[in-house]
């Protein structure tokens, strides 16, 4: 039995990294793409850890009404150049459509807020109307805007299969404990 405990051990250790494995890697290339964004916007790009994502409204419910949505995007993607930002760093929109590329050199980023910094954190007058779209590409597997200025988050949520394997994992402890539970009463009325 011991045998299965360090095995099961093992598996919760593997299934823990998992989890906590970062999305940006330190020394890992990433891409910020900027589709028919108003031009010379300012955001903020805040690593951060413990993001209340809560207040962030689910891309498909920022298209109400639509089939598809082809107003402001911005995904966050693997590959890109060597622009070495370190921690938080502000960036442009430029002329509206843009790839920015950067390499992360700090600690490993697990979620990222974007923050509008330009007109004061609000949207210019002509986008108020508009529907916005984002991805994490293969970085993050959820985002969502909020309206209270204009802020974008990325984060992951655990994979479903991720969620099989712990429930697997937590049967195999009850298995085992159940079974030594039940050995130690036999072994119990045998001696008596």
């Amino acid at each position: 039995m011991n045998m299965t405990r360090w095995l099961m051990v093992a598996a919760l250790g593997i299934l823990g990294s998992t989890w906590a494995r970062a999305d940006i890697p330190t020394n890992q290339q990433y891409t910020i793409t900027l589709t028919d964004w108003d031009s010379d916007q300012t955001f903020n790009f805040i690593p951060t850890s413990g993001l209340d994502t809560g207040d962030f409204t689910n891309p498909d419910d920022f298209c109400p009404g639509y089939d598809s949505c082809f107003d402001p995007s911005v995904v966050l993607q693997k590959g890109g150049g060597n622009h070495d930002p370190n921690g938080e760093f502000s960036f442009s929109t430029g002329s509206g459509t843009e790839v920015l590329s950067y390499q992360n050199t700090g600690s490993d980023i697990d979620e990222v807020l974007l923050q509008l910094t330009s007109n004061g954190g609000q949207l210019n007058s002509d986008q108020q109307n508009e529907v916005f779209t984002c991805s994490g590409g293969n970085l993050f597997t959820n985002c969502g805007f909020y309206d209270d200025g204009f802020e974008v988050a990325f984060w992951n949520t655990p994979e479903p299969s991720q969620w099989i394997v712990l429930v697997l994992a937590f049967a195999a402890v009850m298995v085992v404990r159940a079974r030594k539970a039940r050995a130690s009463s036999s072994f119990a009325q045998t001696r008596r």
